[in-house]
């Protein structure tokens, strides 16, 4: 009689098991794991931003060069802005560079990606 009980409280007790320490565990070990691709999805999405920020820039450059707004007028105007411009003049052709640095809130991955945004174009123009 005494086994019998001592084997129900037994399987009782299996059946009621606390399993929270072992998903604290899992959710430990995961959660680095988690916010370092929620790190890296902000860096990527800040990366298509800044990109699509160079083009709308380049746009503008290209519509006040086709207004024959001076290129050093252009220059200075992205002076306040946080974005390098850089031209070059050939024979029929202006080349426009703009750049912009980025600044990564991921840890180590500056090392896979690059860390500015470039630019180009080329517009031809007749003197």
């Amino acid at each position: 009689m005494c086994h019998e009980r001592i084997g129900w409280f037994l399987m009782k007790f299996k059946e009621f098991k606390n399993n929270r320490g072992q998903a604290l565990v899992e959710f430990l070990l995961i959660f680095p794991i988690v916010i370092l691709l929620i790190m890296v999805m902000i860096d990527v999405g800040m990366i298509v931003f800044h990109r699509n920020q160079l083009e709308t820039e380049i746009g503008e450059v290209v519509a006040m060069i086709q207004k024959d707004q001076p290129l050093q007028e252009i220059e200075s105007s992205f002076l306040e802005k946080d974005i390098v411009f850089f031209y070059h003049i050939d024979e029929n052709l202006i080349k426009i560079q703009l750049t912009k640095d980025l600044y990564f809130i991921t840890p180590g991955l500056s090392k896979f990606l690059p860390s500015t945004v470039t630019l180009e174009r080329n517009l031809g123009y007749e003197s």
